[in-house]
């Protein structure tokens, strides 16, 4: 029976063409070899029907804006996925056609490449080798320039050279496989031109060949602070966002993009089995073989895996992920991301959401730098090996012999979290290979790995300058007391030097003020020493700095801190933000208004980007998480040069000074007088 197939370029779309008998058995045999001979998910398809589309000026269409759109061709995997197919299930009908030297089912086939680009591969088979090549190189020399075939811009720009590699290497394999279908064929090889040999193949080029760039993609993984300033800035944004109604209408990108950045750093999954996550696969009340119970996600598989992954949520994780779904109000079965809160129920993130997310968030936290997500599997599985070494070095009384294994190396954190095969056979040995012990490590290492991403043991450590200040403070009022105490004694020590001139009352009485002043001044020395220490101590001290700082502070080179700098422009800072009214009190409180400065914290500034008439852009306002209602100016993100000399001065001297507690309400009435 006839396969009517696609269109006709010049022909009405509803008229569609006809493939004679010879060339139907031609494309289905070379289809057969090309589906048949690849291995896994088949995930290539995509990219020869994007190419044989390109060949037969079927790759755009006219989307509902007036504009060029390409169209959309089916992802093997999917296919897969919905027909109930399987890779295994796949190879072994390939087996089975090879055998019998027949092809495919045509319902198969077409699944994988629509019937509309048959004809075009149809027209390949007849001519030659070099024809096709010459045909691709005009298309790939416009995909390089960010063209269409047709000369009209692309708007997405050019290919890069790495993905334009991912067009020309399955084109030149589908050249192969008609080599290799023509040698099947003993009769009716009329179709095939005879130079489809493979020794009449012409050399594949390189995306070189089509002057194609390097996307500037950086493939390593992405700091540990721009990660942690990346996800503090979007849960501040949604903080900021819930205190007024007509924002909370607007929370969806912030909510999905937090997340999903929280689950692609956190269990470093593949791409791929995050566009497969359904709501159904958040768990709320997960019980672990430990017999914990907790909130988890099932990671589904991917590649040569066997069994989906039951993996422990962290629990702000797992309330970022409801708060989620309850906001998009999403039904069990259904996406777990969509790429609108009005999109179809059924429609999943696609690859350039996951990228324009990354570049959305992340980017701005690394010099603008691009990152894909399998960098975010690089940066889970080099935390997981933090996490590792740490449990072997320090808490290694926490294995337990023959009841949850133990790891063999900190690198078996890092393949128990991402999924992967055990490195080792000493892990196999140590049964870590089986399914209840991975879930039960991958619970401590994602608690570990949560440490370093949120809490303060991934921050940046550095002097306790307010400790040291107020360290100090004490060994200079120890060191005053001490010293007046010195002189009391020493002015006695004077006075009893001249015993003619003292009664005798007045001599027991000089003899028990330098026996009190003594024992004071014993008791003001055990303070200064003691003082002292602590100091030293307050030096040596570390604490977690706020990500938002852009340069961790540092100690001083002389002893004390403060007071004992001579020059007063070398006294270090003590904090890199102002309060609203100490920034107005540096302006001047007759030049800026508080009315004004309210608009501008709230984010309503004056003039364009980037005009010098805007004393700070909007990344200069921080909004403390802890207390939402309280908003700072930080001063790494000024400009000097907008400043007068004399603002700028006032605002390094506060800077200079620890930041002033704010009064009680309780105290405030109190100091009104309207307290008890």
């Amino acid at each position: 029976m006839a396969l009517y197939l696609a269109y006709d370029a010049e022909d009405d779309p509803e008229d569609p063409a006809e493939l004679s008998a010879a060339e139907l058995a031609a494309v289905r045999l070379v289809l057969t070899h090309l589906i048949g001979q690849m291995s896994g998910w088949r995930s290539v398809t995509y990219n020869v029907c994007r190419v044989l589309a390109a060949l037969g000026e079927l790759d755009v269409e006219l989307g509902d804006d007036g504009l060029l759109v390409e169209r959309t061709w089916p992802v093997a995997k999917q296919v897969m996925r919905r027909i109930g197919l399987e890779p295994k299930d796949l190879n072994t009908r390939w087996k089975l056609a090879r055998m019998k030297k027949e092809p495919l089912p045509d319902e198969l086939l077409a699944e994988f490449v629509p019937p509309q680009l048959w004809p075009v591969l149809a027209r390949l088979i007849s001519i030659s080798p070099d024809e096709v090549a010459d045909e691709a190189e005009h298309i790939f020399f416009a995909w390089a320039a960010g063209l269409h075939p047709n000369e009209l811009p692309r708007s997405r720009g050019a290919l890069s050279s790495a993905t334009l590699a991912t067009y020309i290497g399955p084109l030149w394999t589908l050249m192969r496989r008609i080599c290799q279908a023509r040698d099947w064929l003993t009769d009716e090889r009329e179709v095939f031109h005879n130079d489809w040999r493979r020794e009449r193949l012409p050399k594949m080029p390189t995306p070189e060949d089509f002057d194609a760039e390097e996307a500037g993609w950086d493939r390593s993984a992405p700091p540990l602070i721009a990660v942690r300033r990346a996800l503090k800035a979007l849960d501040n944004e949604i903080a900021r966002k819930k205190r007024y109604s007509q924002h909370r209408k607007h929370m969806f990108q912030e909510l999905r993009d937090r997340a999903l950045l929280a689950v692609l750093v956190v269990f470093g999954p593949r791409a791929e089995a995050v566009w497969w996550l359904d709501v159904d696969h958040y768990i709320r009340d997960h019980t672990f073989p430990d017999g914990t119970k907790g909130p988890a996600l099932q990671i589904p598989k991917t590649k040569r895996e066997k069994h989906e992954h039951k993996k422990a949520l962290p629990p702000e994780v797992a309330q970022w992920i409801e708060e989620y779904i309850t906001y998009i109000d999403a039904k069990p079965g259904e996406p777990l991301w969509r790429p609108g809160r009005k999109s179809l129920r059924d429609k999943r993130l696609d690859q350039q959401n996951f990228h324009d997310m990354l570049l959305r968030r992340l980017s701005p936290h690394c010099d603008q730098k691009n990152y894909s997500p399998h960098t975010l599997r690089h940066f889970a599985s080099g935390v997981a090996t933090l996490v590792g070494m740490e449990w072997i070095r320090e808490r290694s009384d926490q294995f337990l012999l023959g009841s949850r294994g133990i790891p063999a190396s900190p690198q078996t954190f890092s393949d128990v979290l991402l999924g992967q095969a055990l490195h080792t056979i000493a892990d196999r040995y140590r049964d870590m290979d089986t399914k209840q012990n991975r879930e039960i490590w991958t619970k401590v290492t994602v608690e570990g790995v949560w440490e370093w991403v949120w809490g303060d043991k991934g921050a940046r450590k550095g002097p306790d300058l307010k400790l040291v200040a107020s360290a100090e403070q004490k060994v200079i009022g120890a060191r005053t007391e001490l010293d007046g105490l010195e002189a009391s004694l020493n002015a006695l020590e004077q006075q009893a030097q001249r015993p003619k001139a003292l009664t005798e009352h007045e001599g027991i009485q000089l003899l028990l003020q330098i026996m009190t002043t003594t024992r004071a001044l014993m008791k003001a020395t055990s303070t200064h020493e003691r003082a002292l220490r602590e100091l030293e101590l307050a030096r040596e001290a570390r604490v977690p700095i706020d990500d938002s700082i852009s340069e961790a502070p540092e100690l001083p080179d002389t002893e004390f801190e403060i007071l004992r700098y001579e020059d007063e422009d070398e006294r270090p800072l003590l904090r890199m933000r102002l309060l609203p009214e100490e920034y107005r009190w540096c302006i001047g409180a007759d030049i800026l208004p508080r009315s004004t400065l309210r608009h501008w914290m709230a984010g309503r500034l004056p003039c364009d980007l980037g005009d010098r008439r805007r004393m700070f852009e909007l990344d200069a306002i921080w909004t403390d998480p802890d207390h939402p209602r309280k908003r700072y100016i930080l001063i790494d993100k000024l400009d000097p040069s907008r400043y007068h000399v004399d603002a700028w001065e006032r605002i390094m001297e506060l800077c200079r000074r620890p930041e002033p507690k704010m009064p009680s309400r309780h105290t405030s009435r109190r100091e009104e007088g309207h307290g008890s």
